[in-house]
């Protein structure tokens, strides 16, 4: 069965989504509305302590007619994170292709998160660019992907990437 995977990002300090996470929501809405045979998941913890987990803000924009198909991983704090907690959450389903739906810019991190945390999805593993990134998420997407291959346990990149978007 085909799995969506959306990667959260973290709620503005008023607790709305960015545009970009919006323009994932939709293009997965799109997504369930044309395929019957898939399902979705999506993924992201509790970003702002005074707000619900940037999954559930997004399950809300998704219409009801949809949302059986919908996964809420709701722990993750990091790409990384969001892909442990999603092959955990659907290792008893028979998932036959994973397509993630981000940036253009976090398709490399996500494809090396992917093939180090779960190296058996690597043959199955699309990605579906739901926006265009501007010159400084790719600039930030390019450090962040050599300071993950540095620092793949999250010890150190994480705390300062926290630091950087808060």
């Amino acid at each position: 069965m085909k799995m969506v995977l959306v990667i959260g990002k973290k709620l503005k300090s008023d607790g709305s989504l960015t545009s970009g996470y919006i323009a994932q929501i939709t293009k997965v809405t799109q997504m369930l509305q044309k395929c019957q045979t898939m399902f979705v998941v999506i993924s992201g913890g509790v970003s702002r302590s005074k707000y619900h987990s940037v999954a559930r803000a997004g399950l809300e924009r998704i219409p009801m007619n949809l949302r059986d198909r919908v996964l809420l991983e709701e722990q993750a704090l990091s790409t990384q994170q969001s892909i442990k907690y999603t092959r955990e959450l659907v290792q008893d389903r028979s998932v036959t292709k994973i397509v993630v739906v981000g940036s253009t810019a976090h398709s490399f991190r996500v494809e090396y998160l992917f093939w180090k945390y779960w190296p058996g999805a690597k043959h199955v593993l699309w990605f579906s660019p739901a926006y265009s990134s501007s010159i400084w998420e790719r600039l930030f997407e390019i450090t962040a992907l050599g300071m993950t291959s540095l620092d793949s346990n999250e010890k150190f990149f994480f705390r300062i990437k926290r630091a950087l978007l808060d």
